[in-house]
């Protein structure tokens, strides 16, 4: 288990990496199509408890993840949660990252929705810290499409990439909600 740091922000569709932000220089751009399957219960007891449950086919791999936000996501879109992300390999029910969505359930587990994701990838280095920064083109099932900009790494970090992203991305708006809130309210 660990701890995820991110900022996510709502961008236009012709929003693309750019080789520096600030002191931060980019790797190279990779490009990934990603299929994410959401669980909670009929209550929605994970919503709830501030936490999702999601099943991701990317690359030929499918990797379950549990998050659980440790913060009100009021600090500029900054967002701190307990991660459990593992491949999946062998029985979905006795994965940890079910087991601990289930210690918060209080029935059965269902599916909420798939969300397709377009993503590009690039991995900024500034010194010995790195961020790994995606835009994503999203599709709710609903049919709606919107597009989102994240920055994920150590917090100091990341606070300076989004500092520098602002000068060089005018018009950025911090995404007041996660993936799976969001992909819930379009349902």
């Amino acid at each position: 288990m660990g701890i995820e740091v991110e900022r996510q922000w709502l961008c236009d569709p012709e929003a693309r990496l750019p080789d520096t932000v600030g002191a931060f220089r980019a790797g190279e751009q990779t490009l990934r199509r990603i299929s994410d399957t959401y669980y909670d219960t009929a209550a929605r007891d994970l919503a709830g408890a501030r936490a999702s449950l999601r099943v991701r086919a990317q690359d030929g791999a499918t990797l379950v993840t549990f998050k659980q936000s440790q913060s009100d996501d009021a600090d500029g879109g900054l967002r701190r949660r307990t991660e459990i992300e593992e491949p999946l390999v062998g029985d979905f029910e006795a994965h940890p990252a079910v087991a601990a969505a289930r210690d918060l359930a209080s029935a059965a587990l269902e599916v909420l929705g798939t969300l397709a994701q377009e993503r590009a990838v690039r991995v900024y280095a500034r010194g010995g810290q790195s961020v790994e920064a995606v835009v994503d083109a999203l599709t709710y099932p609903d049919g709606s499409r919107e597009w989102r900009l994240e920055a994920e790494g150590d917090e100091d970090a990341v606070n300076d990439f989004a500092e520098a992203l602002a000068e060089a991305f005018g018009g950025l708006r911090p995404a007041a909600t996660g993936k799976a809130a969001e992909l819930m309210r379009r349902l």
